[in-house]
């Protein structure tokens, strides 16, 4: 097979130009001066000449005319396909294009049976370079996991021919699924959602699609979405490799011209704007029943000319010549959301197929979209849409029809501002993305390009390419910074907020509300850095910047109380923050409606907030009800669903339901990793909390490795120390002091004390808790006398931090009462036990986890003290919680048996004791080094009945 040199194909494409414009007449005594006898380049040029100026009805599939000619000029002939593709077996025929023929197959070789629909490529479709390509972009198409995306499971070339083999899928294309069952308008929406969250989807693993029509959107019988051929387009396209350059006035880009964009049909960059505009054409012909231009018999040039020279017809006032009622229908904000999406220029569409998606949600809800002007009058008639009794609508719309037009005036010179800064941000990103084409003509490094990569290019342009334009740098700085810090990379992403508020202070002073939103920002990284005191500055400035700017009930005031909250709860301060966070909730709830994101969102930091309380009901309400809000808002696999799903799983383990707990920790798990990857700070939180349920269920084997995962990715990510090193040193050592491992336990919870002091001061929770962790060491080391004095120490600092009647003061005590009932002071340790007893006694679910081991505790003790009678039933009661919660074989329900052993041996009733001590010291045998102490009690019981 031969291919077309890069060398040769400009010079072919050199001559194409020069012969296009030229008259007809002297075009062939040109060519032969030009070519000097190169017949073979002659006839390339003559013909792409004329296939150039040849009326034709383009094909709906990619490259129609491309492909032939390619194969051509490359001097490939077609051949039949084979009757198998590397392991696959072709069955039968399902369809063809420009580029090739879809199969139906399945597996050749036996490994299993699956059915497939595999695309094959003519010999010389593309030559080497396709080949190469092939191997390169196969594996980044192939991680694309979506529900509503068909995946791509295998490619290459056999017997020449490139292949792509796909997911097969039953379906219908989308509009003629809509057609045969008469969807009205709501379902047709809902589909159409479906396919813009799978290309969001796309977007963000760095993917676009390039090619998206009807025909590769299918919907299945049971009316499930799916997309296909997604990312195909940039493998077959030939202007994308740097040994094929583009062909610019040819007419042959590797599209559908029906649904390209201007930028494509001038052979321009593709980007996601791209898309965002194949999506308006897809969503146009879907809601009018035709498309926004007929291009059937037009030239290329002609096609040209239309695209990009002629707006399309309102959708509204095409749909009247089609059905009235539906023409109705789409006036207003669904002409305004596919009119934007269909604008010609890149940077005046929606920035993102999110962006598209929101504005139709939004509709959907009777909200004001986007893409409209945000006038007075606009929201007043929206607002009228809504909440139609009881609203003067005739005077309300005049006073906003005078005010809007001074508002407007006024606000005119500001929007053609922002207006220009759009256009220098868009020229700054699309210069990143052309820079990080690895087939454009610029010196690439090897490798795939990674969205870090293009991070600190971007962030290296913000200097070279806005220098002079301080406020477009400033806000490129904090868009750049917020990307960082979503990333996890708190230490770049503090750099360029800190930079962004200079840059904003200089030009606006310190009382303007960019300035303030820029230390707002920069406070969040400054918690994740854990610089609590500076971010407690920052955002008291930015809340009292928020209420002179904005009065009490404002949005940004909203945002400001409940990141100053989030503040203090970092530093322990529960009472100050918990009205902040009510106070945001309110203001939230009374502007924004209860069901919007925002509510969502102080509802679960609020929820947050009262469990580390220890309110356990009313965080859980909260809690779920801003999960259930999310996921409706979101969908079931985003990141913020996640978090939320996260927090509810611990106020479940909290309250003792661990299994619950354990599976909501496990699904969030996956959906954490699939958006964030597993070199995030969420994702080490996230195993930390995790490998804590896993624990308190017995299950040390797998908790073990979840913690040292997380410990090696904080310090991977923040170093040596940080709040979220020491917290997980902390974890993994209060699990080794379960598993008897207690030297390396002992050497990290030391490691995390003193980290905790350095970081955080002497007087923090973490610090409390870690010598609450370091007391239960000691006992379980038998060193009774520094338990004893470690545990104090740790009641002191949480009595002064949360009070005396604060739970965990309450579970602290009763540490420190088993290792008195040990030393033989029991009066104190009853005392104890009694009081956590009643506080746990009244049976709310989420008590018996605690009650549990009190109720064994006081039994203990008061056998110690001689009342076994009263100790029994006690013991009895203790015994069938411990079972109940973890079974027989924990260590817990053993110190419970043997208790209740102990107990029955002192009132004269070995018979029954024996069996019990002898389950209890069986069960304590695969804890022996862990729980020495008592093994040896047992082995004493059973000595003392004399079995």
């Amino acid at each position: 097979m031969r291919t077309v040199s890069p060398e040769r194909w400009r010079r072919i494409e050199a001559l194409l130009d020069g012969v296009l414009d030229l008259p007809p007449e002297q075009r062939a005594a040109w060519l032969e001066r030009e070519c000097g006898g190169d017949e073979a380049l002659r006839a390339a040029v003559e013909k792409l000449a004329a296939a150039c100026e040849e009326p034709t009805r383009l094909p709906p599939s990619p490259a129609g005319l491309a492909a032939p000619l390619l194969a051509d000029l490359a001097g490939a002939d077609a051949a039949p396909a084979p009757d198998r593709v590397g392991p696959w077996r072709i069955l039968h025929e399902l369809g063809h294009g420009g580029m090739g023929t879809v199969y139906l197959a399945e597996r050749a070789d036996d490994q299993f049976h699956k059915r497939v629909a595999v695309k094959l490529l003519g010999r010389g479709a593309g030559g080497e370079d396709l080949v190469r390509r092939f191997r390169h972009e196969r594996q980044i198409l192939a991680t694309l996991d979506h529900p509503n995306i068909a995946r791509l499971l295998d490619g290459g070339v056999a017997d020449g021919a490139p292949y792509i083999v796909m997911e097969f899928v039953d379906g219908l294309p989308l509009g003629l699924h809509c057609t045969e069952r008469r969807l009205p308008l709501a379902d047709r929406l809902g589909l159409f959602a479906d396919v813009c969250a799978a290309v969001q989807y796309a977007h963000q693993h760095l993917v676009v699609h390039r090619d998206l029509k009807p025909s590769n959107i299918l919907v299945t019988g049971d009316g499930q979405v799916k997309l296909l051929d997604f990312g195909i387009a940039k493998l077959l396209d030939p202007e994308g490799a740097s040994e094929a350059p583009a062909l610019t006035r040819t007419g042959m880009y590797l599209m559908t011209p029906e649904y390209a964009a201007p930028e494509q049909v001038r052979g321009g960059p593709v980007t996601t704007a791209t898309d965002v505009y194949a999506l308006g054409v897809v969503l146009y012909e879907l809601l009018v029943g035709r498309r926004p231009y007929d291009l059937q018999g037009r030239t290329p040039s002609e096609i040209e000319r239309v695209v990009c020279g002629t707006e399309p017809t309102r959708p509204s006032t095409a749909a009247s010549q089609l059905d009235g009622s539906a023409a109705r229908r789409l006036q207003g904000d669904l002409d305004t959301i596919i009119l934007k999406a269909l604008r010609k220029e890149p940077e005046r569409r929606y920035p993102s197929v999110s962006a598209l998606l929101d504005d139709l949600r939004r509709y959907r809800e009777g909200q004001p979209v986007l893409a409209r002007a945000d006038t007075l009058l606009y929201r007043t008639r929206k607002f009228a849409g809504r909440h139609r009794v009881g609203v003067g609508l005739t005077a309300v719309v005049a006073a906003a029809v005078a005010f809007g037009v001074a508002r407007e005036r006024g606000l005119r010179a500001a929007a053609e501002a922002e207006a220009a800064k759009a256009v220098a941000v868009k020229d700054l990103m699309v210069g990143v993305f052309q820079a990080s084409d690895p087939y454009g003509r610029s010196p690439q490094e090897p490798g795939a390009v990674t969205a870090v990569q293009l991070l600190e290019r971007g962030r290296a342009r913000v200097d070279s390419a806005l220098a002079g334009q301080p406020e477009v740098q400033a806000e490129l700085l904090a868009v750049l910074g917020g990307v960082y810090a979503n990333l996890g990379l708190y230490v770049e992403a503090a750099a360029l907020l800190e930079r962004s508020g200079t840059l904003r202070r200089a030009r606006h002073g310190n009382r303007h509300e960019s300035v303030a939103a820029t230390e707002t920002q920069l406070a969040d990284v400054y918690q994740d850095l854990g610089k609590y005191q500076a971010a407690e500055s920052l955002l008291t400035r930015a809340l009292a910047l928020g209420r002179e700017l904005h009065g009490s009930r404002s949005e940004a005031v909203a945002f400001s109380l409940d990141r100053l909250a989030t503040a203090y709860q970092e530093q322990s301060r529960y009472d100050e923050a918990e009205p902040l966070y009510r106070e945001a909730l309110e203001i939230r709830t009374g502007l924004l409606g209860p069901d919007h994101l925002d509510v969502a969102e102080s509802k679960i930091n609020l929820a947050l907030l009262l469990w580390w309380k220890g309110e356990y009901d009313a965080s859980e309400k909260l809690a779920r009800e801003g999960m259930e809000t999310r996921r409706a808002q979101l969908g079931p696999r985003h990141a913020l669903v996640a978090e939320a799903m996260h927090n509810l799983a611990q106020v479940q383990q909290s309250r003792g339901q661990l299994a619950d707990a354990e599976d909501l920790f496990r699904e969030s798990l996956v959906i954490k990793r699939e958006v964030f990857g597993n070199v995030h700070p969420r994702v080490t939180v996230h195993l930390n909390n995790f490998a804590r349920v896993l624990r308190d269920r017995g299950k040390y084997a797998e908790s073990e490795p979840l913690y040292r995962e997380a410990l090696a990715l904080d310090r991977q990510i923040f170093g040596a120390e940080h709040p979220y090193v020491s917290a997980s040193l902390d974890n993994l050592a209060g699990l080794l002091t379960e598993r008897g491992k207690f030297a390396e336990a002992d050497s990290l919870h030391a490691l995390a004390l003193a980290m905790n002091r350095k970081l955080l001061g002497e007087r923090h929770v973490r610090v409390a808790l870690g010598l609450s962790n370091i007391g239960l060491l000691r006992f379980r080391q038998g060193d009774l006398q520094r338990a004893e004095a470690t545990y104090r120490e740790a009641l002191e600092l949480y009595r002064e931090i949360f009070g005396p009647d604060h739970l965990f003061v309450t579970v602290v005590s009763t540490g420190l009462a088993a290792v008195l009932r040990e030393r033989g002071q029991l009066v104190e340790p009853e005392a104890i036990y009694r009081a956590a007893m009643a506080r746990f006694e009244p049976g709310m679910p989420h008590t018996r986890m605690r009650l549990g081991p009190v109720l064994v505790g006081l039994g203990r003790t008061l056998v110690a003290a001689g009342r076994p009678a009263e100790a029994e039933p006690l013991l009895t009661r203790g015994l069938e919680i411990q079972r109940e919660l973890y079974g027989d074989a924990d260590w817990r329900t053993a110190e419970a048996r043997l208790g209740l052993g102990d107990c029955l041996a002192a009132l004269g009733r070995g018979s029954e004791a024996g069996p019990l001590l002898r389950q209890s010291r069986e069960a304590l045998q695969a804890y022996r080094v862990a729980q020495q102490g008592l093994l040896r009690r047992a082995d004493e019981a059973l000595a003392a009945v004399g079995t």
